[in-house]
């Protein structure tokens, strides 16, 4: 009982020191433009503007302008919705590990998910994946061990709701699910029995998805992410296998997959039906990622399967004596943790890790030192206004978006590695323009003032130097590229 107070102390924690965190990154995009827009429709729609709809589905933003039109449109409302989702994701995966593990063992994986960096970023913003983490694992509970199907049939659907990717979860779940059954009926039982549980979800979605194509002629993928979700050939599919191998290890997880990994070499695992399941969403995510998406993978779609992947990580100590497994799981807890300190110099800083926030304090140091009327002209999500961002409750900064002009036309630029838009004539570009930096842990921003139009920059001190390490990134980023 003492891991699930404090597990859930340090959520509470985590929501005392974001609640006035503004929406920031993919936050805005997926959730806040669709929560203000059904907000402001009096709750009488469920689309996104046409002009910004990502294609998922708005079950969460729907509940979050609920929930401003109970308690009133501010930050603290989102973000406390956002704890909510993440103190349900620690209940569901305490359930799981229980049953799967049993014992003391069990309540580590409290310890080793309130550190997992990317858990710790998702619940400090206000993101769909946390939500499609908790409905994930709920799903889980009540397939494994036995299934409960009224209670996955509400899971499931609600995964579906929540982000499209629920539905690669679910079809590899599914597939798993499928070669379970098997083991104990034959071809035809095992079919039904698999599309009983698994039927429902799909049949929402399609209806989503119809629902959807006749409001935007369209149905799933939006024309204006084309470049993303394309088949690009085989070579950059094998880079994008590459990719998300790293994402599943990066920032201190590579410790609790090595051990799995060691487990399902040695035939301890790979027929424990939560490991199938597992490795079944895993496989599906892999598949369509590394077809469909060219661009972008980010580190939170993986959150879903790394809570789950924390039981088998239980059940593979359990293999271990005593001494030897209680050091390989404070070895992972290490790394976990250190892991909410690392990056890359280089790199753009996204939501993997809770090293974004340092852009709020920089943009509050900005605030004071630059007059009103400055415009800062600069690419999302740095660029988009106090009505998606802070919801107006103060001002953040007088931004604007770069698109369509040049950016010899503009006046003021804003460049920072918490938007990485730039081209390499852009920023050729700015090199020769003055004005300040400024730096806060793993973020920096520039402030740069054109030379035609301020003479005299309002900010004219020395700018920062790219170190060794970043411009090393930065030329294999441009190889990987080509």
């Amino acid at each position: 009982m003492y891991y699930r107070y404090a597990a859930w102390l340090l959520q509470v924690l985590i929501f005392v020191l974001t609640l006035h965190d503004p929406f920031f990154g993919d936050a805005i995009s997926t959730v806040s433009r669709a929560a203000v827009h059904i907000y402001n429709q009096n709750l009488g729609t469920v689309w996104y503007l046409p002009v910004h709809d990502p294609g998922h589905p708005t079950l969460f933003p729907y509940l979050l302008a609920v929930c401003w039109k109970i308690a009133g449109k501010h930050l603290w409302v989102a973000h406390l919705l956002t704890l909510l989702f993440a103190l349900g994701v620690t209940t569901q995966l305490h359930g799981l590990a229980i049953k799967t593990v049993g014992g003391t063992t069990a309540h580590r994986v409290l310890l080793l998910a309130v550190v997992q960096p990317t858990f710790v970023a998702q619940s400090a913003m206000v993101l769909t994946h946390l939500p499609l983490a908790f409905f994930f694992l709920w799903a889980l509970n009540n397939l494994y061990p036995q299934h409960r199907v009224k209670s996955f049939w509400a899971a499931s659907i609600f995964m579906m709701l929540t982000h499209l990717e629920g539905a690669f979860l679910l079809a590899g779940t599914a597939a798993s699910c499928f070669l379970i059954q098997l083991k104990t009926a034959d071809l035809k039982l095992a079919v039904k029995q698999t599309a009983v549980l698994f039927a429902p979800a799909f049949l929402v979605l399609l209806i989503w998805g119809l629902a959807h194509a006749r409001h935007t002629g369209w149905w799933f993928s939006s024309p204006v992410y084309a470049d993303h979700r394309s088949w690009m050939g085989v070579l950059p599919m094998i880079k994008s296998v590459g990719l998300i191998a790293w994402r599943m290890v990066d920032y201190g997880n590579i410790v609790f997959y090595v051990i799995i990994g060691w487990a399902v070499a040695a035939r301890k695992l790979y027929r424990h039906p939560l490991f199938m399941y597992v490795a079944g969403a895993f496989i599906s995510c892999l598949l369509v990622f590394s077809v469909l998406m060219s661009k972008s993978i980010a580190h939170r779609y993986f959150l879903p399967v790394h809570l789950p992947a924390m039981v088998l990580l239980l059940l593979a100590v359990n293999e271990f004596r005593a001494k030897r497994g209680t050091l390989l799981l404070l070895l992972s807890l290490v790394t976990l943790m250190a892991g909410n300190f690392l990056y890359y110099p280089g790199k753009c800083i996204g939501d993997a890790t809770i090293a974004y926030r340092n852009y709020f304090f920089i943009a509050k140091q900005l605030n004071a030192e630059l007059p009103d009327s400055v415009v800062l002209y600069t690419y999302a999500p740095l660029s988009n206004n106090d009505s998606v961002t802070t919801l107006s409750e103060f001002q953040f900064l007088n931004t604007k978006e770069i698109y369509p002009r040049h950016v010899n036309q503009l006046p003021v630029v804003l460049q920072s590695n918490c938007n990485c838009d730039f081209t390499p004539g852009e920023l050729n570009e700015l090199g020769g323009w003055k004005g300040k930096s400024y730096e806060r842990g793993a973020v920096y921003a520039n402030v740069l003032f054109n030379p035609l139009l301020y003479p005299v920059p309002l900010l004219n001190e020395s700018l920062r130097k790219k170190t060794g390490a970043e411009l090393w990134m930065e030329q294999l980023k441009s190889n990987l590229k080509k």
